[in-house]
């Protein structure tokens, strides 16, 4: 029996001391890397214990070791499946970028947190060369924009975006491509149910948006929510009108949203205020009323026996369109947001009542009533006399007047166009014309010039003919020279050799060339005072008398004709 005792004791002692071991075993397998914790797959950075030596701005490439430090401890970086980081405790972050130099050395990784680290942007291939990862989360972040087809064709479980109050996804192309189970967006104060960006994931089964700002949820994501098995909307301001009819129809929310009925904590209306903070599974679809139709615009056109009248109503949430009714008539003349009519003057009939009326399906209507004042009728105008016209060619005027002629056809027998078309003058002829006409005008500029120059010589001939008619007078008659008043006449200061006749007394013959004949002696009386000292002498040349001053020897010639005509 105590044999048996002890064979227990030892069967029942064995799992325990295996289990002490493998215990032993983990904790030996964790160690410090850097500033994280290195265990068998998963690499923690939370900076709690190493928040003392973080001090100033952090880099977060700093934070992750790097390959190097993993070899110093022989780690393998490959060898990690989690990455877990959290910011909470480091300072200010100076890199707010998630490239893909921080994560492409685990290339075997499953898992990614990183979050408090204020990320504002992910590059394009961050997550690129991480084949095995099936769960992405960044929350509590500052993520404003995710970069096109961020995780590629991958398989994934769980993407987490929440508490990105930046972040927008209209339109966005993050999500094409992947094939996800469960997105979390919570918390990041979207005002649009992004419908665009959750149709391009597939194999989407549970959807995240508590806590956002949409009031409404299109009709167009009916597929989508239908395909759900998990949908999360409370804590959104929901209106509850026409428009969000289909979420009480078609969402079995006790299915879709299980966590939230133990919390009491279903999709809620904001307005109406009759439905205000009352849950979507307590209102019947009935209630779920759109505002009535509302007349936007009138425009009328109004002229003197016709007026063109035109209504455009506010488009509804829903889409349904709108019935119109004009003026008595119980049934419907138009469907849709506009109408537009054409109204004619009744005879006799100053001002005009009418009435349009636009209801929805629901029977809600919109009613608007107007009154026409036609313009008063214009008296009758006389007729016009016709305004004359021009007559065409080859026609009479209706004055009686002559015909106007046509424009003569061409040379050739042609049209008038074709006549204008055709050709003048070949080439020859307008080359022998333009040498013709240069030839002309260098003969006139020629005989021109042989006038001028004819001129001028026959004036200079007329000059001298007319200098050699003047010529003193006979030297006995002894008439006296006359005198300045005051100064002696004939005064000593005219000297021939500066003087500088003028261009005509070139052609008279000077006193030193023997062309003129000897004149007689002078046997003039000279005035007193001109101080002169011998007689006069005959020139050496012949051709003139001359004397010379006692004073400044200055040569007066009182025969030459040119002298004379000079004083």
């Amino acid at each position: 029996m105590k044999h048996r005792w002890q064979l227990a004791a030892t069967i029942l002692a064995f799992p325990l001391v295996q289990l002490l071991l493998n215990v032993d075993s983990s904790f030996a397998n964790i160690s410090n890397c850097g500033m994280c914790v290195c265990d068998r797959y998963t690499l923690t950075c939370d900076f709690e214990k190493a928040q003392d030596k973080l001090t100033g701005s952090v880099h977060l490439g700093k934070l992750i070791p790097t390959q190097s430090e993993l070899e110093a401890l022989n780690l393998q970086s490959n060898s990690f499946e989690e990455l877990y980081v959290n910011c909470k405790n480091t300072p200010k972050m100076t890199e707010q970028r998630l490239s893909r130099d921080l994560l492409a050395r685990f290339s075997n990784l499953k898992k990614v947190i990183i979050v408090r680290c204020d990320l504002r942007t992910i590059d394009p291939d961050a997550l690129e060369g991480l084949s095995r990862l099936e769960e992405f989360d960044a929350s509590d972040n500052s993520l404003r924009q995710l970069p096109d087809r961020m995780f590629g064709r991958l398989t994934m479980k769980q993407v987490k975006l929440s508490e990105n109050r930046e972040l927008q996804l209209n339109n966005s192309l993050a999500f094409e491509g992947v094939t996800l189970r469960q997105l979390i967006l919570s918390k990041c104060q979207l005002t649009e149910f992004p419908t665009f960006a959750l149709l391009k994931i597939q194999g989407l089964k549970e959807l995240t948006l508590s806590e956002n700002q949409i009031s409404l949820v299109p009709s167009a994501a009916q597929p989508l929510v239908t395909r759900l098995t998990v949908f999360y909307l409370d804590g959104n301001p929901l209106q509850c009108t026409c428009a969000n009819r289909w979420l009480r129809e078609s969402v079995s929310w006790e299915l879709v949203s299980p966590a939230a009925m133990r919390k009491s904590k279903l999709p809620t209306c904001k307005s109406p205020f009759n439905l205000m903070d009352i849950e979507l599974t307590k209102i019947e679809p009935s209630r779920f009323l759109c505002p009535p139709p509302r007349i936007a615009s009138v425009d009328l056109q109004l002229g003197q026996d016709s007026a063109s009248l035109s209504c455009l109503a506010d488009r509804r949430e829903d889409g349904s369109p709108l019935d119109w009714f004009f003026d008595s008539s119980r049934l419907p003349i138009h469907s849709g947001f506009t109408f537009q009519r054409l109204v004619r003057r009744v005879a006799n009939l100053d001002s005009q009542r009418l009435a349009v009326r636009v209801a929805d399906s629901a029977g809600q209507s919109a009613q608007l009533n107007l009154t026409i004042i036609w313009p008063p009728p214009q008296p009758p105008q006389p007729p016009q006399p016709p305004l004359p016209t021009l007559p065409l060619p080859g026609e009479a005027p209706s004055g009686g007047d002559a015909a106007i002629p046509e424009k003569p056809t061409g040379r050739r027998g042609g049209s008038a166009a074709a006549s204008d078309n055709d050709k003048q003058f070949t080439l020859l002829e307008m080359i022998i014309a333009v040498i013709g006409t240069f030839m002309s005008t260098s003969l006139i500029f020629m005989l021109s010039c042989q006038f001028v120059r004819w001129y001028k010589r026959r004036d200079k001939k007329l000059w001298a003919t007319y200098v050699h008619q003047h010529q003193l007078p006979h030297p006995q008659q002894h008439q006296p020279l006359p005198q300045h008043p005051h100064q002696a006449p004939y005064s000593a200061t005219y000297s021939y050799n500066t003087h500088q006749p003028s261009s005509h007394e070139y052609d008279v013959p000077r006193i030193d060339q023997p062309c003129l004949p000897k004149p007689p002696p002078p046997s003039q009386t000279l005035p007193s005072g001109m101080g002169v000292g011998g007689n006069g002498v005959g020139g050496g040349s012949g051709c003139g008398g001359s004397s010379m001053s006692s004073s400044d020897r200055e040569f007066l010639d009182f025969n030459n004709p040119r002298l004379m005509y000079n004083v």
